[in-house]
């Protein structure tokens, strides 16, 4: 039915077309123009994306048809049909000479992920990915030796596990970066014997990197010894300072310090010693004593050095804080000055008291104690008056007979023993011929003072 309707139209047309030809003589007629054919443009679009206008289109013949072509997000249109061009999302067909169609489909976009890396790493693969929209894909991150995996990042929400990364749904072209960072090691150090610091810097170390150590000790010790993971590096450390080039692991580093060590030396003068004689090596604070020996007939004449003390024939040092020496000498017996007091009660002489201002070194000895340790009690055969007292002398003891009274012009004798030195041997037998003679004149015992103290000086040549 609908092709005879064509077939009769086109011969109407055709008829028309002649008959208006013929037209013409005398009446100035004019001939009539058919109308232009049109045809159908059918669109028609796929799943993911639309055409617009969506229905037929009549077109008149040599005209074109304009349709825009809208696609989901992340999908692409193509078009095709009626001999048209896309231009954006508008399709502009050709010149219409006949029925046609005009079919847009919608394919899913498809995305390029760039992998970009840092230095001391990669990344695998290493190539432009293209990835289909709104899908994944995933990196393998790889660090050199001696680094760590800093950061990946790129390519919407991602993932990283391990050392694989996966991006997030792709909706557009990006780039997954990674980056890297040296190893960090730690770098640990204790004290373990003495008193003083270690102190390292950086700590922690990067991998390759180079750490400096400076070993203070603390006043009054010295640097003993340095431990690093168990290896004795003493010999590596310079003065203060100690180094770990191009780490590569963790240091554990252990110092110890001591006491400074000093010496402290000995040395006696001729005609003595001291014990111990050889040069002592005494840590910080130490206080060493030595023995001070006179030979037979000297006496100490003075010990110093090392800011020590006397006392009796030890001399001990102050703590020692730096070498020093500790220094004696000694001299020969020359003479010296006895002053004897007599101590009175009235009309009672009792008491002897013995004062020694000799040389140093000379000390009294074996005495027989009194009130006090220099009061010594007078006993002794009596013996009527007048007198002389006499002085004699023995090795070692000096013997004197003193003037006891009990009343004016009378008196008794007493007989007291004093050591003179253990070590200053006496070989006079007796005092000059000018030393004093008591009497009770001399003595001033009318009447007696109370007390009364009578002193006599006289003078021994000891040898």
């Amino acid at each position: 039915m609908n092709i005879q309707k064509i077939a009769l139209l086109a011969l109407l047309s055709t008829t028309f077309f002649i008959i208006s030809a013929c037209g013409g003589g005398g009446g100035g007629g004019s001939a009539v123009t058919p109308p232009a054919a049109s045809y159908l443009v059918t669109p028609s679009a796929g799943a993911n994306g639309s055409i617009s206008p969506s229905g037929v289109q009549t077109i008149t013949t040599g005209n074109t048809a304009t349709f825009v072509v809208t696609s989901l997000p992340g999908f692409t249109p193509s078009v095709t049909g009626c001999g048209g061009t896309l231009n954006g999302n508008i399709y502009t067909t050709a010149a219409i000479t006949g029925a046609c169609t005009v079919a847009a489909t919608f394919s899913p976009q498809q995305l390029k992920v760039t992998p970009s890396v840092g230095s001391h790493g990669s990344i695998s693969p290493s190539t432009v990915q293209n990835v289909t929209y709104n899908n994944t894909t995933s990196f393998t991150v790889t660090p050199d030796t001696g680094f760590n995996i800093v950061a990946v990042s790129g390519c919407g929400v991602g993932t990283l596990v391990g050392n694989i990364y996966t991006t997030g749904l792709i909706t557009g072209d990006c780039t997954v970066s990674a980056s890297f960072v040296a190893t960090e090691y730690p770098i640990t150090s204790q004290v373990t014997s003495g008193s003083g610091t270690i102190a390292c810097s950086p700590s922690p170390a990067q991998n390759g990197s180079t750490v400096n150590c400076t070993i203070t000790p603390a006043s009054g010790y010295q640097f003993s010894s340095l431990l690093d993971n168990g290896t004795n590096v003493t010999g590596s450390v310079s003065g203060t300072a100690y180094s770990i080039t191009n780490v590569t692991g963790a240091h554990a580093l252990n110092a110890a310090f001591a006491l400074k060590q000093y010496t402290v030396t000995p040395s006696a003068g001729s005609n003595g010693s001291l014990t111990p004689g050889t040069p002592q090596t005494i840590s910080q604070g130490g206080t060493p004593a030595f023995t001070v020996t006179p030979d037979p007939g000297y006496f100490t004449t003075s010990v110093t050095g090392c800011g020590g003390t006397l006392s009796g024939s030890t001399y001990t040092t102050s703590p020692v804080v730096g070498n020093c020496t500790v220094s004696a000498s000694f001299a020969h017996y020359t003479s010296g000055t006895l002053t004897l007091s007599i101590l009175s009660e009235p009309f009672l002489l009792r008491f002897l008291e013995l004062d020694i201002p000799l040389p140093s070194g000379v000390q009294p000895a074996n005495r027989t104690p009194g009130a006090n340790p220099d009061i010594f009690d007078v006993s002794g055969s009596i013996t009527p008056l007048p007198f002389a007292s006499t002085f004699t002398v023995s090795t070692n003891t000096l013997k004197i007979i003193i003037f006891n009274s009990s009343g004016q012009g009378t008196g008794n004798f007493s007989l007291v023993n004093l050591a003179v030195a253990t070590n200053a041997p006496v070989t006079s037998s007796s005092f000059p011929a000018n030393a004093t003679v008591l009497t009770a004149t001399d003595m001033n015992l009318d009447p007696v003072p109370n007390p009364a103290v009578i002193q006599v000086t006289v003078t021994a040549t000891l040898q």
